[in-house]
């Protein structure tokens, strides 16, 4: 789409004429010719706020009312094309049913006498999240307020059946007034059509960077938790200025945030949606009690002060932050970071998305050094999830408090490929009563492959926790 601009006797004031070519003109200046696209009267047309392939977006005023809006148009080609069109119209539709100071807000949606699609919305005047953060990362006490604004914009799309799926900075703006505006669902599905665009333009719809695994897979489901994979990845952006890539490196250690931090970012970055946050009220409440349980001194010392704090007390940060988390749930993960492994006969690798890769040759065991600071809440059992790429002939589980040892043996060798299951408390010698017990001190998992030596076992642990 190709644009002019006319400066008059107003230096202040620009004209903005708009016009789609043809096939036949797209080849002439880049400076097109043409009337303002009709049914936009009542504005004053001002200047190009950004243009792309499949249309532009102007700065515009009303005539009579005097507010500045963008008006963000569709290509007329495009707009002939029933799937773009609907597409577009999705996006009407999806702002349209979201009222929240942290989403942009739809004044009007139209269609103009040639048939291009038109999106009249809310001005934010300001620049997108990818320009502030193109300034450095953000302080914790800048950034969290931050998240959680741009959460409760996002949890109202989840009230309202509606995913966004295209979550990233670019399409965040930050007013004026320094609140975040969730913009651009264009791609966005609702709970009424999940698959409207499952598959736009012949491939996975999204921005591949900020995709959940489910959205690279043809058909994958899409739900809130989509939005919330998307979400720890800018979380993690903000604070570090890079978007975390395969094992990365915790934001504890690397700008000095509180482990609560990694946790939280460490469950949206699940690969598995149903080990994430389930949408983005439950990421908001996560991050809300991380917010007030921050010192009043966070605001005033500088992430330099943070760091070296972190790197002092690395023991204190982990006792009272980490640990103390474990108290508030009843549901104990034994691959969480903070618990340390040790193996034996065996190769344990922690993977970014909270799962481990455990190697086996012959046999070999895991230590899992729990040591927690209080006794254990009780729990139905053991949950296991694992894919293994050869069967694993035994498989044995311990865990102790330093008085009393509960075991289990499974009674047969785990098949090859992916076992899902809870071993209940009762299978466990003695039955598996944390009423009575003291604090969990360690666990112990022994694995023994079907073959010996002549066939190593690699097994991807996605969940081994008590619950």
């Amino acid at each position: 789409m190709a644009q002019e601009h006319h400066t008059g006797t107003d230096e202040n004031r620009v004209t903005v004429v708009i016009s789609h070519p043809t096939p036949h003109s797209a080849s002439t200046s880049a400076a097109g010719t043409g009337p303002p696209l009709s049914g936009l009267d009542n504005y004053e047309l001002l200047e190009p706020l950004g243009t792309g392939g499949m249309g532009t977006v102007v700065k515009a005023r009303h005539k009579l009312l005097g507010r500045l809006v963008a008006i963000k148009t569709l290509r007329a080609e495009l707009s002939h094309d029933p799937l773009f069109a609907r597409r577009f119209q999705k996006e009407a539709q999806a702002l349209a049913a979201i009222h929240h100071p942290n989403v942009v807000a739809i004044h009007d949606f139209g269609e103009a006498a040639d048939g291009t699609l038109f999106l009249v919305m809310e001005h934010v005047e300001g620049p997108t999240l990818r320009r502030k953060l193109k300034r450095g990362p953000l302080a914790m006490d800048e950034a969290l307020p931050l998240i959680r604004q741009i959460c409760k914009g996002l949890e109202q799309a989840h009230k309202a059946g509606i995913v966004h799926r295209d979550l990233k900075p670019e399409n965040i703006l930050i007013g004026a007034d320094g609140l975040p505006r969730v913009a651009d669902f264009g791609l966005a599905v609702t709970h009424a059509a999940p698959n409207a665009f499952a598959s736009f333009a012949g491939g996975p719809a999204g921005t591949l960077t900020y995709m959940a695994p489910e959205q690279k897979v043809p058909g994958g489901a899409v739900t809130p938790a989509t939005d919330v994979f998307a979400l720890g990845l800018i979380i993690y952006e903000i604070l570090s200025g890079h978007v975390p890539e395969g094992a990365f490196e915790p934001l504890s250690s690397l700008v000095g945030a509180p482990p609560e931090i990694d946790d939280i970012v460490r469950r949206c970055l699940q690969a598995d949606p149903l080990r994430r946050f389930a949408n983005a009220s439950l990421l908001y409440q996560a991050l809300s009690r991380q917010e007030r349980s921050l010192p009043d001194l966070l605001s005033r010392i500088d992430r330099r002060t943070l760091l070296i704090a972190a790197a002092g007390v690395p023991v204190l940060m982990l006792g009272g932050f980490g640990l103390g988390w474990m108290l508030l749930s009843r549901k104990i993960d034994l691959l969480e970071e903070k618990i340390i492994k040790i193996a034996s006969g065996a190769r344990y690798t922690a993977q970014a998305d909270g799962s481990a890769r455990i190697e086996v040759e012959n046999k070999g065991e895991i230590r899992f050094q729990i040591d927690m600071s209080g006794p254990p809440s009780p729990v139905e059992g053991l949950r296991v999830r694992c894919d293994s790429s050869e069967p694993i002939k035994g498989f044995t589980f311990s865990v102790t408090d330093g008085k009393t040892t509960w075991n289990y043996v499974h009674p047969k060798p785990v098949p090859k490929g992916v076992w899902n299951t809870t071993i209940k408390a009762e299978k466990f010698t003695p039955v598996l009563d944390f009423k009575n017990a003291g604090a969990l001190k360690e666990a112990v998992l022994t694995l023994e492959t079907a073959s010996g030596p002549t066939a190593p076992a690699t097994m991807l642990m996605q969940e081994l926790a008590f619950e």
